[in-house]
């Protein structure tokens, strides 16, 4: 999730919600401008605030972020994706969106779809 906006938001109260009805209330709190906060859509909210309660289905879902008013703010129709495809918004979180073989996270996904550069791969984690 991007805040594309010019102005700080507070996504507490914003509701994620799948095709399947299952819901996510967004953690509270704020993104700055061109902030990402990444979230996971693995079915395990048991591993913390970011893990949703539900999976993206690969044969395609609907996604519906909705506001602390109960409104529709966007909804993404997600197209059946591979193994390691996402849908990812070129510019980086600004313009239309496009299936992207080379999965982003926590990287800004630039211009267009390329594989990150191996300077700019995240970190794995300490395994000590």
């Amino acid at each position: 999730m991007i805040n594309a906006s010019d102005r700080t938001i507070r996504i507490g109260g914003y509701v994620l919600t799948d095709g399947s009805g299952k819901r996510a209330r967004l953690p509270d709190i704020e993104l700055k401008p061109g902030e990402l906060h990444m979230l996971v859509a693995d079915a395990s909210p048991e591993q913390g605030p970011q893990h949703l309660p539900f999976r993206i289905s690969s044969t395609g879902d609907t996604l519906v972020l909705g506001n602390a008013h109960g409104f529709a703010v966007e909804r993404l129709d997600i197209p059946v994706l591979g193994i390691n495809a996402t849908l990812q918004r070129f510019p980086n979180g600004r313009g239309e969106l496009m299936v992207c073989e080379h999965p982003s996270p926590a990287l800004d996904n630039g211009a267009a779809c390329a594989a990150p550069a191996a300077s700019k791969q995240p970190k794995a984690p300490r395994q000590d």
